[in-house]
């Protein structure tokens, strides 16, 4: 599991690992560990290859993954207000975006 948790720390800069619960799957109970994962929408699909990579790892059947359609993470940049899209478009629109948060 340390790998697991360092592995999603290098590539999305961290995560949230949830205490393990008992899990039923295929008529059987087994222990269930959960990883919460926050990345904004366009990397969902580097996300869930390596779930995939991981439950191939692991030798597992199946692998629950749930990303919403619709994103509902933001990083926000503290200093610009700034989402990291925004952070990345080197646009007039977008430092005039911030100019108008840090005023308003």
């Amino acid at each position: 599991m340390v790998l697991i948790l360092g592995l999603f720390d290098k590539r999305f800069g961290g995560c949230r690992f949830i205490e393990p619960s008992e899990g039923h799957w295929g008529g059987q109970i087994e222990g269930m560990h959960e990883v919460e994962v926050a990345v904004v929408a366009k990397r969902v699909p580097e996300l869930r290859e390596i779930v995939l990579a991981i439950g191939r790892d692991l030798g597992q059947k199946q692998m629950y993954f749930d990303a919403p359609k619709e994103a509902t993470v933001e990083l926000i940049d503290v200093e610009t207000g700034l989402d990291a899209d925004e952070l990345e478009q080197d646009s007039t629109a977008a430092k005039k975006k911030a100019k108008k948060r840090k005023s308003g």
